[in-house]
């Protein structure tokens, strides 16, 4: 029993959350320059030179340092860690650049940091600054100048870069690392070229926020596009191997049909779009999900808006103008299994609107200006699973509420509805 007592002591004693590291500790010689001012979880507070020091931590995970205004990276009274800390992520935030470099400040801190470094109004960012951090592959620089050819040359692994309102040399995103396949420029201002793109072989993915666009083809290797701006302008030609698109402030009132258009999904929100032309979707035949999303200005719909898009499988039309739709609309979707016309003002259903989609499970109506009539649309939908008719003016469509609750269907066609949604009520098998 003792023998048992001694492993079970040991193995608790290695499994302890004692093992934790210690909070940063000040040196001995910067007694009176360094104190430390209380702490929470994973929170501690130090008094140097007269300033207030916050850090933050949690061991293997990430490292965080802000700087009061007045206090340098290079101030030798900083605390430091007995025992290395190793994290996957370093901020330095409002945090002047020291000197020398970025790891240099580190190694007196006693931190590695090995996947990402985030740095906040860091003023000028350099290539010497940034030296000895090559392994990283994850960088965000929020409100700084960034030095030509710095990330390229220090940097050369980077795969994933965030620049938030940082200051570049013109030319400067022909510059950086090759290895790069995440790019996201937030209030930047920026443009990018078809140019900037070639120079960029492994770039899967660009997000631009506020006032930047695509200038010429997307093409190289990208795989997904997402622009959010008052006017976010798309390229005509969404060319191989692109194949999801999002554009907040999408900014073409009378679009013409793509001239290339390879993605699976497409979302359009905040649209200023007047009119969908026939055939404007002529050439995306690998599109699944096609999602309009805030076109307040958007009253009617081509009836050949969808031809060319067979492989549709979700539509979602929301937040506009349309009062009705076209006959044939639905047509070249024979697979929809999706259809969502919430919150428009539609004020019926035109016959036959669902005569070839033989596979739409999920239908949602809600927030329109339907009356009882719809009803009679839907009694040829037998594939649907899932109906929503709530916020319109249907009436009392199901007999008594008492027979809905039993599951007394009105119309027996619709044998596989398991949720349908009257009123603001939700029941199971009320058709």
């Amino acid at each position: 029993m003792a023998r048992w007592a001694l492993v079970l002591a040991v193995v608790g004693a290695w499994w302890s959350p004692a093992q934790l590291l210690d909070p940063p500790q000040c040196a001995n010689d910067a007694a009176e320059r360094c104190a430390p001012e209380g702490s929470g979880q994973n929170e501690y507070n130090y008094k140097v030179d007269g300033l207030n020091v916050f850090l933050e931590y949690t061991d293997s995970g990430y490292f965080k340092l802000v700087c009061p205004e007045g206090l340098n990276l290079d101030n030798s009274a900083l605390p430091s860690f007995k025992s290395q800390l190793r994290v996957n992520k370093v901020y330095l935030e409002n945090c002047p650049s020291s000197r020398g470099s970025y790891a240099d400040v580190l190694e007196k801190l006693n931190v590695v940091v090995l996947d990402k470094l985030t740095l906040t109004d860091a003023g000028n960012v350099t290539a010497a600054r940034l030296a000895r951090l090559q392994h990283l592959l994850k960088l965000e620089l929020v409100q700084a100048r960034l030095e030509g050819g710095a990330l390229q040359a220090a940097l050369p692994r980077l795969q994933r870069l965030f620049l938030d309102r940082v200051a570049l040399e013109p030319g400067e995103l022909r510059r950086l690392p090759p290895a790069l396949e995440v790019l996201s420029l937030l209030r930047m201002g920026t443009d990018v070229t078809a140019a900037d793109l070639r120079a960029l072989p492994r770039l899967e993915r660009l997000v631009l926020r506020d006032a930047g666009a695509v200038r010429g083809p997307a093409g190289g290797a990208l795989r997904d596009l997402a622009l959010e701006s008052p006017e976010a302008h798309l390229p005509r030609a969404l060319a191989p191997p692109l194949q999801s698109v999002t554009a907040y402030g999408w900014a073409d009132a009378r679009p013409e049909p793509w001239l290339a258009c390879s993605p699976e999904a497409l979302d359009l929100r905040d649209a200023r779009v007047e009119r969908l032309p026939a055939g404007w979707l002529g050439r995306c035949a690998a599109l699944r999900r096609l999602r309009l999303d805030g076109a307040a200005r958007l009253d009617s719909l081509d009836a050949a808006a969808l031809r060319g898009a067979r492989a549709l499988q979700e539509l979602r039309i929301l937040n506009t103008a349309l009062q009705y739709l076209p006959p044939g609309l639905l047509d070249d979707a024979p697979d929809l299994k999706l259809l969502d016309l919430s919150s428009n003002r539609l004020l019926e259903l035109p016959g036959g609107l669902f005569a070839k989609t033989n596979s739409l499970e999920s239908l949602n109506l809600s927030s329109n200006q339907l009356s009882k009539s719809v009803l009679e649309s839907l009694s040829a939908v037998t594939s649907l699973v899932s109906l929503d008719l709530s916020h319109n003016d249907i009436g009392d469509s199901c007999g008594h509420v008492s027979d809905a609750v039993r599951g007394e269907p009105c119309y027996k066609s619709l044998q596989l509805l398991r949720h349908c949604l009257l009123w603001q009520k939700l029941f199971n098998r009320c058709f």
